[in-house]
């Protein structure tokens, strides 16, 4: 938000026992960051939509903090937050952890067109049903088989 004292101050004085996760700054050349920065604005989107809403002043008008409470209030914000943070977790993350221990795990190349196959596959499923991805039971991507 560029507003970081203010909005620790705010939140410290009306929600102070509230759980609050930092936002992400992703750095350099990660392709990953819109799916690790979804779980901060996510989490935090009810307090952030008060605090901007607090900002307001009659007569004032921020462009950028206007547009930021018409963006996050609405629905379809709501969804792609809700989908970016599950893809990271049902995906990302365990697919992260696999390739930093492809050396221990003597994982190489060709295990990894398996993987890729059964991503699609995985892909395809949720394509055809998205209700899928909110069901506790389903596994989409059994990474134990690969470890």
């Amino acid at each position: 938000l560029g507003k970081g004292r203010e909005a620790a101050a705010w939140a410290e004085t009306v929600h102070p026992s509230a759980p609050h996760l930092p936002y992400e700054r992703p750095e350099g050349s990660r392709q990953d960051g819109v799916l690790d920065g979804s779980v901060p604005l996510f989490w935090n989107k009810q307090r952030t939509l008060e605090f901007l809403q607090a900002l307001k002043v009659p007569g004032a008008d921020n462009k950028l903090e206007n547009f930021l409470l018409t963006v996050l209030s609405c629905n379809e914000m709501t969804a792609a937050l809700r989908v970016n943070v599950l893809w990271k977790y049902i995906f990302s993350e365990p697919a992260r952890w696999l390739t930093g221990k492809a050396g221990e795990l003597g994982w190489g190349l060709d295990d990894s067109s398996e993987l890729l196959d059964a991503i699609y596959d995985m892909m395809q499923a949720v394509a055809a049903d998205g209700r899928r991805l909110l069901d506790p039971a389903y596994d989409p991507l059994p990474f134990a088989s690969f470890a």
